[in-house]
């Protein structure tokens, strides 16, 4: 290799090793940093990256080269987007105009810290061009403070507009418009807080458009006898469980059987009878002041007796004395010494089990129309199985061990606990009944 080639080869590889460096250093990734702010609109980070990279290393061309075409750009941009928006938003018009203000805003606050960042750079040369750069300052923030001026105005003529829907809508009484007036008057608030009396106008439209549903009792006629042992427990659970859920809900109030039982009983009501009687639950609504009822009946429910069956099938096996025998020892002498007998026993495991099911009704009535709004049902099941057992089915019973005569002594166990079994799978089948009702209320 002649002294030329290897010269060149040298000053290649320092070429490409100081490049590397600079593109792992801090100033490398502020740079980079900077082209990817700068393409996501993110002028004024964009900006202070690239001059904090020329803080870094101020002959750091790659930084120049950025710094010289992102600023006139980025205020180009941003100045262009400014009047468009503003020319849009002269005049209010809805919450559109507050959305567009706000945006002004925020573009005048970029582009001042897009001049800030420029101007607090010193004076350059570009080191590949020979251009001489500096950036003076531009002060936008006369203009920052008349923009957010007109955004303050225009919450407030927000705050105004929804105030005033919400007033004609409560004067319809209706129980949509008002849950419509109800949401205008809680915009209001949300632009500004405690405007006028829209607390007060909130509230009370939210009173008079809220729908009150009764948790009817559990019709469970056709489930008996165990039927009346998950009335209660379905009850419970459905109540404790929708109440659990109801706290985002802002038109529904829900009152439980406990509280309507003694009215509904005065007038000669059965709320059980409403599940499969609508006209029925409209009287209970009617009498009671409600908008919906919630009945529900347990339509099927069985807990059958529980079976017997083997399920393994096995033999055990036991050495036991059985009189002498002679051998000759290492010497030739006859000696005698215990002889056993292997004897052996059949055995058979038992397990008892049943499937006990269960399926839920349920229907959500108007109580103004009588008309069934939704319906449906749960079902749940669950598989009972008892302790093994054994029995000897043949054999010497001398060959069973410890454990197994035990097993055997003990005996068949009892059956489940009915009641208990059908209420747990009662309780099963509430959960998915709540979910299907909860996307109904608002």
């Amino acid at each position: 290799m002649t002294r030329f080639a290897t010269s060149s080869l040298l000053l290649a590889s320092l070429v490409l090793l100081t490049s590397s460096c600079a593109y792992f250093s801090k100033y490398g990734s502020l740079t980079r940093r900077s082209k990817s702010d700068f393409s996501s609109g993110r002028y004024a980070s964009a900006v202070e990256s690239v001059v904090h990279a020329l803080r870094i290393k101020p002959d750091y061309v790659p930084a120049q080269t950025e710094v010289v075409h992102m600023v006139p750009q980025a205020k180009s941009i941003l100045l262009s987007r400014i009047e468009r928006v503003k020319q849009q938003s002269v005049v209010f018009k809805d919450d559109n105009t507050v959305t567009q203000r706000k945006r002004v805003v925020d573009d005048y606050e970029q582009l001042i810290r897009v001049m800030k960042a420029a101007a607090s750079l010193p004076p350059f040369v570009h080191k590949e061009t020979g251009q001489a750069v500096k950036f003076s300052y531009e002060d936008f923030t006369g203009q920052l403070a008349t923009a957010k001026n007109a955004h303050q105005e225009s919450i407030q003529q927000a705050a105004e507009l929804h105030y005033n829907r919400g007033v004609a809508l409560a004067a319809k009484n209706d129980k949509a418009s008002a849950r419509e007036a109800a949401a205008e008057f809680k915009r209001a608030l949300e632009y500004v807080p405690n405007y006028r009396d829209a607390m007060v106008k909130y509230m009370l439209a939210r009173g008079s458009g809220t729908a009150h549903v009764g948790l009817l009792g559990v019709d469970t006629e056709s489930a008996w006898p165990l039927g009346t042992a998950v009335e209660k427990p379905v009850e419970q659970a459905l109540f404790t469980g929708i109440m659990a859920k109801s706290d985002n809900l802002e038109f529904t109030s829900f009152v439980n059987q406990d509280t309507m039982k003694d009215s509904v009983t005065e007038h000669g009501l059965d709320l059980a009878k409403a599940y499969n009687v609508p006209e029925h639950a409209k009287s209970i609504g009617k009498l009671l002041g409600l908008d919906q009822v919630m009945v529900v009946s347990v339509t099927k429910l069985a807990v059958p007796p529980a079976v017997a069956r083997v399920i393994q099938q096995g033999s055990e096996s036991a050495s036991i004395p059985n009189g002498t025998t002679t051998y000759q020892d290492q010497y030739g002498n006859t000696q005698t010494r215990q002889a056993y007998t292997n004897i052996y026993a059949n055995v058979a495991t038992h397990q008892k089990s049943t499937t006990a099911t269960i399926t839920v009704g349920w229907k959500l009535i108007d109580c103004q129309s009588g008309k069934v709004l939704a319906k449906n049902e749960s079902s749940a099941n669950k598989t009972w199985q008892s302790e093994t057992w054994k029995t000897h089915t043949g054999g010497d019973q001398r060959a069973l061990c410890y454990a197994t005569k035990q097993s055997i002594e003990k005996g068949e166990p009892a059956g489940p606990d009915e009641k208990a079994l059908a209420v747990e799978i009662a309780q099963q089948a509430v959960p998915p009944i709540i979910t299907a009702l909860m996307p109904r209320f608002k």
